[in-house]
C-alpha cells in the first residue's frame, strides 16, 4: 500500500469533506451572512455571560444591564471609553461577556465547529446581516491580531441569546471533524496557529486543552508501567478533548500490547492523517501489519518511515523482519546490516539477522549473531531460544536444551521455548521429557498446531498409539502437513520402523503417507 495514494487514510473521507465545504460555499453565495462554528448543538445561540446566569432569569431581562457592574469594574484597567470596545477586549482575553463570537469567513467557522467535541456532531450557523440583526452586530474599531485573523464580528443581543432563528445550519458529522481540520490546514490555510495567532490566544488555547494534556501524560505513565488498558482509557480521554497525532500513535501502541491490532492500525491511520510526515506512526503501523500477516503493507510503511528518516534504525530492523516473513532472507539480512550500522548496540537487529541466516542454513553465522545479541542484552529471551534452535540444527542437542532452559527461566510462559526444548529432547531420545515440554507448550498456547504434530511424533517413539492418533489428527485438522513434517526426519514410515525397531499401526502409517 502506498501511503500517498488516493486510498490512503487522510484521503478516506475527501469526497465527504469537499461536499461539506461546497455546501457552505453555495449557501454563503446567496446572501450577506456572518457565521458561527460550534463543536456541539446548543439549545440556544447565547453569550458566555448569559450561560453563567442563574436558571429562571425573568422573561425580557436585559442582560446588558445585569452585566453593567462588571463592565464598570473593567474600566479601571483600560484606556478605552467605549463599552463595546471594552467588551471586545474582555472577550479577547477570555472574560465572560454578552458578546457572541461570529466570523465573516465560513472556513473559520467550520474550523471552530471541528476543533473539539469529537464525540458529538458540530454545526456551522448562518446569520444574515439584515435589518433585524444589523443593530446587534458589532465590528471592533481597533481589533487585535487574533480578531483580525479570525475575521471576527460580535453579536450583542440584549436578552443574552439570539431570539431569531438562524437562517441556515450545516451539521458537521463527528467522524468528519478530523479530516475537515486536516483539509482546512493543508488547502485553506486555516489552522490553530493561524486562528490563535498571538500569545493571549496561546494561553486561551492552552486552557482549553490542558485537561487533554493531563490525560496524555497519564497515558504515557500507564504505558511505561505496562498498564495498557489504563493507557488506552487515558489516551481516549485526551483524544475526546483534543485529537492529536501523538495521542493516536500511543493509543495504537497500547492496543498492540493487548493484541488489538485492528484498533491499533485504525489509530495509526488517524495519527498519519493528522501528520503525514510522522515517521514513528508509519513504523508502528508497519509493526501492527506484521502481526496480522500483511507483510507487503508493513514493508510499504517501513519504506515511508525510512524515506522520512534515513537514520531510523528500528524501521530498517523491522523491515528486515517483514522481508524474512516473506522468505526474502537476503533482503532481511541487508536491512539488519543497515540497522546495526546505524546502531552497533541494537540487540534485536543481531537477533533478527541471526534468524534470517538460520533460514539460509548458515547456523554458525546465526549463532554468532545470537551470541552478540545476548552479550548486549543478557535477558534477551528470543535470542536464547533462537540460538538453541540453531544449535539443534547443528546436532548440539545439549547446547540447545541449555539455551531453551535459559529462555524458560527468563520467561516461564514461553511456549516456543518449551516446544524447541521438547524437539531437542526428542532428538536425544528423552521421550518422556519431550512429552512434558510439548504438553507444557500446548497448555500455554493451545492453538499452536505444529506442537501437536511434534508431540504426536514423540508418542510414536513411546508406542502410545491412541495419543499419537489424537495429536496427529488435531494437527492435521489445524492445517499442518503432518506428512511433510514427519518426512523432515524420516524418508517414510518404513524408515522410521527400521531405525527405531517399532511397528506402526496401519491406520497411523496411512496418516503419515505410508
Amino acid at each position: 500500500m502506498n501511503p500517498d495514494s488516493a486510498d490512503s487514510p487522510h484521503n478516506e473521507h475527501l469526497d465527504d469533506v469537499l461536499q461539506i465545504i461546497s455546501k457552505l460555499a453555495q449557501k454563503a453565495a446567496v446572501a450577506d451572512y456572518i457565521y458561527r462554528g460550534e463543536t456541539e448543538r446548543h439549545e440556544r445561540i447565547s453569550s458566555s455571560f448569559y450561560r453563567d446566569l442563574p436558571v429562571g432569569l425573568p422573561a425580557g431581562a436585559n442582560v446588558d444591564q445585569i452585566q453593567a457592574n462588571a463592565l464598570e469594574a473593567a474600566r479601571r484597567f483600560t484606556f478605552e471609553s467605549d463599552d463595546l470596545e471594552i467588551l471586545t477586549q474582555l472577550q479577547h482575553y477570555g472574560g465572560k461577556t454578552n458578546l457572541i463570537d461570529f466570523t465573516e469567513d465560513c472556513h473559520i467557522a467550520l474550523f471552530f465547529a471541528c476543533d473539539g467535541g469529537h464525540t458529538q456532531d458540530g454545526r456551522v450557523i448562518f446569520l444574515e446581516r439584515d435589518g433585524n440583526m444589523e443593530s446587534h452586530i458589532h465590528v471592533p474599531r481597533s481589533p487585535v491580531n487574533r480578531v483580525i485573523a479570525q475575521k471576527s464580528v460580535f453579536v450583542r443581543p440584549p436578552s443574552g441569546y439570539i431570539e431569531v432563528d438562524p437562517d441556515d445550519i450545516v451539521i458537521i458529522p463527528r467522524h468528519l471533524k478530523l479530516p475537515i481540520l486536516n483539509h482546512l490546514r493543508k488547502v485553506c490555510g486555516v489552522s490553530v496557529e493561524k486562528v490563535y495567532n498571538d500569545f493571549h490566544g496561546f494561553i486561551r488555547y492552552e486552557k482549553i486543552h490542558q485537561d487533554a494534556f493531563k490525560h496524555l501524560i497519564t497515558g504515557f505513565t500507564s504505558l511505561l508501567n505496562s498498564d495498557y488498558q489504563s493507557a488506552i482509557d487515558s489516551f481516549t480521554k485526551s483524544l475526546d478533548l483534543n485529537p492529536s497525532s501523538l495521542a493516536y500513535n500511543n493509543r495504537g501502541n497500547a492496543y498492540i500490547n493487548v493484541s488489538e491490532y485492528d484498533d491499533a492500525i485504525a489509530d495509526y491511520d488517524r495519527a498519519i492523517a493528522l501528520d503525514h510526515d510522522y515517521a514513528t506512526a508509519y513504523n508502528n503501523r508497519g509493526n501492527a501489519y506484521i502481526n496480522v500477516g500483511e507483510y507487503d503493507d508493513a514493508i510499504a510503511d517501513y519504506d515511508r518511515a525510512i524515506a522520512l528518516d534515513p537514520n531510523y534504525a528500528a524501521a530498517y530492523n523491522n523491515r528486515g523482519v517483514a522481508k524474512a516473513h516473506k522468505g526474502d532472507y537476503d533482503g532481511a539480512i541487508d536491512d539488519c546490516d543497515r540497522a546495526i550500522a546505524l546502531d552497533p548496540n541494537y540487540a534485536a537487529a543481531y537477533d533478527n539477522r541471526g534468524t534470517a541466516k538460520a533460514h539460509k542454513g548458515d547456523y554458525d553465522g546465526a549463532i554468532a549473531d545470537y551470541d552478540r545479541a545476548i552479550a548486549l542484552d543478557p535477558n534477551d529471551t528470543a535470542a536464547y531460544n533462537n540460538r538453541g534452535l540453531a544449535k539443534a540444527h547443528k546436532g548440539d542437542y545439549d547446547g540447545a536444551i541449555d539455551d531453551c532452559s535459559r529462555a524458560i527461566a527468563l520467561d516461564p510462559n514461553n511456549a516456543n521455548a518449551y516446544n524447541n526444548r521438547g524437539i531437542a529432547k526428542l532428538s536425544k531420545g528423552d521421550y518422556d521429557g519431550a512429552v512434558d515440554d510439548c504438553s507444557r507448550a500446548i497448555e500455554l498456547e493451545p492453538d499452536e498446531a505444529p506442537v501437536y504434530s511434534n508431540r504426536g511424533e514423540v508418542w510414536l517413539h513411546l508406542s502410545e498409539w491412541d495419543n499419537a492418533r489424537d495429536d496427529l489428527a488435531i494437527a492435521l485438522n489445524m492445517g499442518v502437513d503432518i506428512v511433510a513434517s514427519f518426512r523432515n526426519e524420516y524418508e517414510s514410515v518404513a524408515d522410521f520402523e527400521r531405525r527405531n525397531g517399532i511397528a506402526v499401526p496401519p491406520d497411523i502409517a496411512q496418516m503419515l503417507g505410508g
